[in-house]
């Protein structure tokens, strides 16, 4: 008998995600003159907005992302996470589109991150913010089903780098950090991606 409560709350949060997902609807441009070389290495997701799509947990922490070039245009992501003291890894690809910092993502799954994904905002050596889309709507100008990555350089920014990512979200969405779900970086799990040299600017 408690599924069902859990049930109808795990709709009403994704039906009703806030202002947030409706300001997320509208698709982004770019960032301006994106340079994929120094988008590889690592980074730390610090703040998110989950698609409806993606049902695990909203309480992960320990999220790490490795980028590293796929070969024929193509950037291979290895994501590793924790959710309720488990790690859980991910790979998927990331097929250069014609814009620069466009891709169409694709994991193995099909139904977390898979679709369009965009580079909205980067500083190289301190964040990117990545907004994402798994269903667009009938009309094609709008995301039914967005989503959002926060990512810093290292896993324990200063004040300086989360005021920017701030005023970045607020100039390109109109809404602020305190918006999002914070993840934070306590034990980092074991990842199984190649060693890169280079990446965010070194």
């Amino acid at each position: 008998m408690l599924l069902w409560p859990l049930f109808f709350v795990a709709i009403f949060s994704c039906a009703n995600a806030n202002n947030v997902k409706q300001l997320l609807q509208r698709v982004p441009a770019p960032a301006p003159y994106f340079n994929e070389q120094d988008v590889l290495g690592q980074w730390y997701v610090h703040y998110h907005l989950k698609g409806c799509n993606y049902e695990s947990s909203d309480n992960y922490k320990d999220y790490t992302q490795y980028l590293v070039r796929g070969g024929k245009g193509r950037l291979i992501s290895y994501d590793t996470w924790r959710n309720d003291d488990l790690c859980n890894t991910l790979s998927s690809q990331r097929i250069r589109q014609k814009v620069p910092g466009v891709y169409t993502n694709k994991d193995p799954i099909g139904a977390i991150w898979s679709g369009t994904i965009t580079v909205v905002a980067i500083d190289y050596k301190r964040y990117k913010i990545l907004w994402g889309c798994t269903k667009m709507s009938v009309r094609g100008d709008l995301c039914d089903d967005p989503f959002l990555l926060v990512y810093t350089s290292t896993p324990k920014p200063d004040p300086k780098t989360f005021a920017t990512i701030n005023n970045a979200l607020r100039q390109i969405f109109g809404f602020s950090l305190g918006s999002l779900l914070r993840s934070y970086h306590v034990m980092p799990c074991a990842m199984n991606a190649p060693r890169l040299g280079g990446g965010k600017g070194k």
